[in-house]
């Protein structure tokens, strides 16, 4: 069966409550970091398809996201889901000289869709 098959919400939570921003990305100046993401797998099956018992379940997933949050700027940690004696945490990095290589090949992928744009753009008019 085609389609989609299931809603992934995740949820991240950083260290000192400091989001990489698109700076941190593009020039890659920040240490790396831990990140922490805690997320849950619901079957298509269980997500409302009217408008009032969508827009309810969407906000039921908000309030539980600020309360995963709150607990994780507490303790440092996101709390174990519901058949789980714990949260498991895998350390998840990214490293300076990696996102340098990504963003170098973001720009020069970009700017070889430009001109390859711009060759066909002349030739046609």
């Amino acid at each position: 069966s085609k389609g989609l098959r299931w809603v992934i919400d995740t949820t991240i939570g950083y260290p000192n409550a400091e989001p990489m921003d698109i700076q941190t990305w593009i020039l890659g100046y920040r240490q790396p970091t831990v990140t922490h993401v805690y997320y849950r797998i619901y079957p298509i099956k269980d997500v409302p398809l009217e408008t009032k018992e969508l827009t309810d379940w969407l906000y039921q997933r908000f309030v539980e996201k600020e309360e995963l949050l709150s607990h994780f700027y507490e303790t440092g940690s996101f709390p174990s889901g519901p058949n789980q004696k714990r949260a498991i945490s895998r350390k998840m990095t990214l490293s300076n000289v990696w996102l340098f290589f990504v963003q170098c090949f973001a720009f020069s992928s970009g700017f070889m869709w430009y001109c390859i744009l711009q060759y066909f753009y002349e030739s046609l008019f």
